[in-house]
């Protein structure tokens, strides 16, 4: 019989606990798993391994581990955590292979590769790389320095590491080998976005044979759809779409805080979510050109909606709303891929990020 879907979840704000929650036989409601494990302070953004077996972990300044009970929804620290290579840690993914996992530094504005031991536990980074240059913020207090929000290898040939780093307004593109990151900050094939427009998180996408990745930029509240080709890591622009609706006024000149992005399994719709409406912005996604049409805006039932997961499935997502402290689940409209809210669960911390370990 299939386990009951866990949802694990990075919290932050002074916090020092990731939570696990069991989804219920309705795929709608959440009930506590375990109680929560304590780690070390914001453990803001979780990863799962593909077979749901361990949880990555960033927290301040580190990259730690999580064994996971299937059966109990527990969770228990696997290892010691180890050093992220700069301070500020907001992202940590594994690679395809599981054999290391990837991290990012928005304060320390650097990024590093650590390897995956054979217990599961996170070993000393084996790479990094510090991002630096001349800075002409668009945005003075955000953009006074590099920062590197997230890095994802490409899925397609597993070779290209890409970083969007909101202060340089580029999304970098390393070459990825055996746990390296090559390249330098000068290199051509770095995707450079307009001036103030923040880019913080992307997500991929294919169809007919063409690799696009949908990068996410926070500032300006746009999504840039990129063509990738995976030969020489290079991006096209071929679209860039608007986030929030025209009637809606950034929280300052410049700031609008767009934050997680998303590419439902079918493929045919994206998800896009705006801190400054608390909504989820949905898209379809055209299956010839990659590009989007918004279908429509949906209030993400709390408060700032840093994070939100679609299941393997794409039958529900589930949101963070990071100053409301509750998550949210929402069912998926097979035919228009539009979210309905299903059922709110109080946090007694800030979530900051969720990733659910389910079957496809």
């Amino acid at each position: 019989s299939l386990l009951p879907p866990l949802l694990v979840v990075g919290t932050g704000g002074g916090s020092s606990e990731v939570f696990s929650f069991r989804l219920g036989p309705d795929r709608a409601t959440l009930m506590p798993a375990s109680p929560p494990v304590s780690m070390g302070l914001n453990p803001s953004f979780v990863s799962a391994s593909k077979d749901g077996s361990k949880v990555f972990v960033a927290q301040e300044g580190e990259v730690a581990a999580l064994a996971v009970d299937r059966g109990s929804g527990k969770l228990s620290p696997l290892g010691t955590p180890q050093s992220a290579c700069g301070k500020g840690t907001c992202y940590v993914e594994p690679d395809a292979g599981e054999l290391h996992v990837l991290a990012a530094n928005y304060v320390g504005g650097s990024v590093a590769v650590l390897p995956v031991q054979e217990d599961g536990s996170v070993g000393p980074a084996s790479d990094s790389k510090h991002h630096d240059g001349v800075f002409k913020p668009a945005l003075a207090d955000r953009q006074e320095a590099a920062h590197p929000h997230s890095i994802r290898v490409e899925p397609w040939t597993g070779k290209w590491a890409l970083v969007p780093d909101l202060g340089k307004d580029m999304c970098m593109v390393y070459k990825y080998e055996d746990g390296k990151l090559v390249g330098a900050s000068s290199d051509a094939r770095h995707y450079r976005a307009r001036e103030g427009a923040g880019p913080r998180h992307l997500a991929f996408g294919s169809s007919q044979g063409k690799r696009f990745v949908y990068l996410l930029n926070e500032l300006d509240a746009t999504l840039s759809v990129l063509r990738m080709d995976t030969a020489t890591g290079s991006l096209s622009e071929e679209q860039v779409v608007s986030l929030l609706p025209w009637y809606v006024k950034p929280v300052r000149t410049g700031h609008c805080g767009s934050a997680e992005v998303a590419v439902h399994p079918s493929g045919k719709y994206l998800y896009a979510s705006n801190r400054t409406d608390h909504t989820l912005a949905v898209f379809r996604v055209d299956q010839d050109s990659g590009c989007l049409a918004l279908s429509g805006h949906v209030p993400s039932g709390g408060k700032t909606p840093r994070h939100f997961k679609v299941s393997p499935r794409g039958d529900y997502l589930a949101v963070a709303n990071q100053s409301s402290n509750n998550l949210v689940v929402f069912e998926i409209d097979p035919e228009t891929g539009m979210p309905a809210k299903r059922s709110t669960t109080p946090l007694p911390a800030s979530p900051r990020c969720i990733s659910i370990i389910d079957e496809e």
